[in-house]
């Protein structure tokens, strides 16, 4: 079952990378500073030091997709860590944000 649960999380992590860093249309591929500055934080956040930058940003943000995505990235992060109970919460403000991934 835990495996089951790390792989979903692999997963989602993925896709949410591949959402942020190459989706979007050859004309929306300018330099966007808050996506890139988004994806410099999900990248630092793999290390534990890194939350507190990405938890700032999510707060922060008045984009809702990037709202979401940083609070979504932060929650898995956590998970991955065993911080259940502040993944839980930032799942939770996550998904109340309507965003896409």
């Amino acid at each position: 079952m835990r495996s089951t649960v790390k792989i979903f999380a692999a997963f989602s992590v993925a896709f949410f990378l591949a959402a942020v860093t190459g989706s979007r249309l050859p004309a929306q591929n300018s330099p966007d500073t808050t996506a890139n500055t988004l994806w410099q934080l999900v990248s630092a956040a793999e290390d534990k030091s890194g939350w507190p930058p990405l938890r700032q940003f999510a707060e922060s943000a008045t984009a809702p997709d990037l709202r979401g995505q940083a609070y979504f990235a932060l929650g898995y992060f956590e998970f991955q860590k065993n911080q259940f109970q502040a993944a839980t919460d930032d799942l939770k403000t996550a998904a109340a944000v309507p965003f896409a991934l």
